[in-house]
């Protein structure tokens, strides 16, 4: 065998081996191009979920400063109303500690006053009239929260 056919089957099969690879290539190619569409299918889905992700984020955020505004308004009312049953725990004491001291002295206890009110032997028994003009005031004074509210109705329904 001369050097020239060897070489000519050596090339020969180099040129087998490239058209066997360049099939093998052909077929995946084939293969990506059918699949491309699913991909910008799934590339279009993932954008779609990102932007919805993106607005929950968002929107979170908007509630959770709602949330610490809520919670913070809550912990002031909470404060204020430990001091009111505080200062009404004081305030039964005293009321007991009176009554306790006028029983034992066999006294009837002494209705509190406190000092910007006159003395109730001085002042008449509240009228028709003046619970009338007292419901009058009360309408045309600034607008009161809930709890105000039917704390009024409570007392006028007592009377």
């Amino acid at each position: 065998m001369t050097f020239a056919l060897a070489l000519d089957l050596f090339i020969a099969g180099l040129l087998i081996l490239t058209i066997a690879i360049a099939g093998v290539l052909n077929h995946r190619l084939g293969k990506l191009r059918r699949d491309r569409a699913d991909l910008e299918k799934l590339t279009a889905e993932f954008e779609s979920a990102t932007a919805r992700a993106t607005e929950a984020s968002r929107n979170m955020t908007v509630d959770a400063d709602l949330l610490r505004d809520g919670i913070e308004k809550a912990q002031s009312l909470h404060e204020d109303l430990a001091f009111l049953v505080e200062r009404a725990g004081s305030a039964a004491d005293h009321l007991e500690n009176q009554i306790r001291s006028a029983r034992s002295h066999g006294e009837r206890p002494a209705a509190p006053r406190s000092s910007a009110s006159p003395s109730p032997s001085r002042s008449p028994a509240p009228t028709p009239v003046s619970k009338m003009r007292i419901a009058e005031d009360a309408e045309q004074a600034p607008p009161r929260s809930q709890a105000e509210r039917d704390l009024l109705q409570a007392l006028r329904t007592a009377s």
